[in-house]
């Protein structure tokens, strides 16, 4: 099934790039992101637990649109930091979130995530 699902992303994402006449970063960002797995099927890519990607996407978007840092979700999900970052890091590289950095007095700045309704 998970190899059909690949195919026909492939198939239709070349038919889109054949009916293209010209294209911006953000078309070309969107296709190939059409071509890799994405949670929005119901199942987590290997390596991530459905459960936990549903809570952190939970958090997120009860944030909107507001940003939260890693350290933020991980509190509220109940999971480490890194594991947060983990799971916020695939999110922000499905375009389901945006990534960003939260300027401080000193020390460096934290990397914060916002959900894409």
């Amino acid at each position: 099934a998970d190899l059909r699902d690949r195919l026909e992303a492939y198939r239709d994402s070349r038919a889109r790039l054949e009916r293209a006449t010209s294209t911006s970063q953000e078309g070309v960002d969107g296709l190939f992101s059409a071509m890799r797995p994405s949670a929005s099927g119901g199942a987590a890519p290997k390596g991530l637990a459905r459960e936990v990607l549903e809570k952190v996407i939970a958090v997120l978007a009860d944030a909107h649109p507001h940003s939260l840092a890693a350290s933020e979700v991980a509190e509220a999900v109940g999971t480490s930091r890194v594991t947060a970052r983990r799971y916020l890091q695939y999110l922000a590289d499905e375009h389901r979130a945006e990534r960003s950095q939260r300027l401080g007095g000193s020390g460096r700045p934290e990397v914060t995530f916002r959900w894409r309704p």
